[in-house]
């Protein structure tokens, strides 16, 4: 007859003790992730951890969290036949340290454990509803971006046998990023000239302009003080806005920042200088009257890329054009113009435009003509040309003079000059002059050269 050994009572004691405190929740630190050293239910029950996907989720934006901002974290498992769930549920960084705070939610089947860094089931937290259970939890994040957060949970798939074989052990991962802010990445097209219209198409990232009015801006890099705004801005979508310019031809050139509402991205537009005119002598003439103009400007390259159009006009809109006989290039930086204003031309100034030149307001006045008497051919000389300290008019009546600097600014002023009274040069300084001159009804021009 075999023996029969009694087994004392209490060594079942410890057992039904572990099996009655899971039931009320996991005793921590079974989450199975690297900061929990891999532990989970297996550690208590039989069987080897099953990994599966997709069992954690959240209301973190795909765009990624915020620092600061509260989510809500939930935890959902599903077995065939299962007789009871319960879970734990925690939060680390790439280290493995426990990160952010957790809030428990719904209490009668939640609660907080591991010191309040990880999130189980209560008794009556682990009941089932068609083979699933599912637990939420709130959870803010860290108050500064502190890269890769990673959410792991550990899952048992209770059979209800009342002891620990025949359970299901499950583990899950869900990993968020932090959410960038919002950035301007790149406007096109990114240059302009003064005078341009433009239309330009601005990208962002993680921007929301749906539905915004966008206050969109250009603002010189080098004087901050100098800002252009957009007539028009629409944004096209959450992260492209089409921004309508219109440069100014006085427009400072340069480096300027693009600025949409608080957004800066330094240095992503330029504008580029165009040439302009300087000057216009003679700068009028009457009705009828036959000029020969000399135009001077700046940065232009006439003897090599000599302009398509010199034209007068009075505004943009209907203009009023005075025409151009004809035109020559005289340097990179100067042009010789026949002007024959008609008889009936209209009376006020004009806009002087040249290819590829920032047009000069007010370059030249036609005046009402007042003279009845027959135009006459001049039959001026001068000499000598070049000159130095003195020249000398050659005309048969009184001549009327006045020389121009190649800026345009009338330098002398002299009237019923003759042979026999010479004009002093002294005060000048050496370069290229205009000398206009008036004999009679006749107006003519011709270059000067002081040495």
């Amino acid at each position: 007859m075999k023996p029969i050994y009694k087994i004392p009572f209490v060594f079942f004691i410890p057992l039904a003790i572990i099996l009655y405190a899971n039931s009320s929740g996991s005793p921590g630190g079974k989450s199975g992730s690297p900061g929990d050293g891999g532990a989970t239910c297996v550690q208590c029950h039989s069987g080897t951890a099953n990994a599966t996907s997709g069992w954690i989720t959240s209301n973190i934006p795909p765009s990624g969290y915020v620092p600061g901002e509260t989510y809500q974290i939930t935890a959902t498992g599903t077995h065939s036949g299962v007789g009871s769930f319960g879970f734990e549920l925690t939060a680390e960084n790439t280290s493995g340290g426990k990160v952010g705070t957790f809030a428990i939610t719904d209490a009668p089947r939640t609660k907080l454990i591991n010191q309040g860094n990880a999130v189980t089931h209560t008794f009556n937290g682990t009941t089932v509803s068609g083979n699933s259970s599912s637990w939420s939890a709130n959870w803010t994040a860290p108050g500064t971006d502190i890269g890769q957060i990673r959410f792991y949970a550990a899952f048992n798939a209770a059979n209800g046998n009342g002891n620990t074989s025949g359970d299901v052990i499950y583990t899950s991962t869900l990993f968020v990023n932090a959410a960038q802010p919002p950035s301007l990445l790149s406007v096109d097209p990114n240059t302009a000239k003064q005078g341009d219209s433009q239309l330009l198409t601005i990208t962002g990232q993680n921007t929301s302009w749906s539905g915004t009015t966008p206050d969109v801006r250009l603002r010189n890099t080098a004087n901050t003080s100098v800002v252009i705004a957009s007539w028009s801005a629409t944004a096209t979508s959450a992260t492209t806005i089409e921004a309508v310019f219109d440069f100014a031809w006085d427009a400072l050139p340069g480096s300027y920042d693009l600025l949409v509402d608080d957004l800066v991205l330094a240095s992503a537009f330029t504008i580029t200088k165009v040439p302009q005119i300087l000057s216009v002598v003679p700068n009028e003439g009457e009705q009828g009257e036959s000029l020969e103009l000399t135009i001077t400007a700046d940065d232009t390259q006439w003897l090599s890329d000599p302009p398509a159009e010199v034209q007068f006009y009075t505004s943009e809109s209907l203009p009023i054009l005075l025409e151009v006989a004809s035109f020559s290039v005289v340097s990179n930086t100067e042009l010789s113009v026949s002007l024959d204003i008609p008889s009936d031309q209209q009376v006020g100034t004009y806009i002087l435009g040249i290819s590829e030149c920032a047009p000069l307001e007010n370059a030249f006045e036609v005046l009402l003509f007042t003279s009845l008497g027959e135009t006459k051919e001049s039959t001026v000389k001068i000499y000598p040309n070049p000159a130095s300290d003195r020249i000398w008019i050659d005309a048969k009546e009184p001549t009327n003079i006045r020389i121009f600097d190649m800026n345009g600014r009338l330098v002398m002023e002299q009237q019923s000059v003759n042979n026999n009274r010479p004009i002093m040069l002294n005060n000048f300084n050496n370069g290229l002059y205009i000398i206009e001159i008036q004999t009679g009804e006749k107006r003519t021009t011709e270059r000067l050269i002081v040495k």
